[in-house]
């Protein structure tokens, strides 16, 4: 059996302390050191996410995914998209950044 750790810092750092005012540049310190860690896959932001970083930050989630992807390396990402674009339902489908 194999096990793997998945690392939610950046998905869910942004919800609790943040209140989702975490803007794109932000990954930029931890995103390599989450790479570095080994962890199997990175959560990354989604949903809401996306709504604040549009209508509160005036910035483009299509142009912050990129960079994040890019900090990360060699680490697969993993983003939770459901029900209402915030992920509401328990079933989530995992989807490839």
């Amino acid at each position: 059996m194999q096990v793997e750790f998945v690392d939610q810092t950046l998905r869910d750092g942004p919800q609790s302390l943040w209140g989702m005012r975490v803007r794109g540049g932000m990954a930029t310190v931890p995103a390599p050191l989450l790479d570095r860690a080994g962890y199997a896959y990175v959560d990354v932001p989604s949903g809401s996410f996306f709504t604040v970083q549009l209508r509160y930050l005036r910035e483009d989630p299509l142009q912050t995914f990129p960079h994040i992807r890019r900090l990360l390396g060699a680490t697969r990402t993993r983003c939770g998209v459901g029900p209402g674009g915030g992920g509401g339902g328990r079933e989530k489908t995992k989807n490839k950044i």
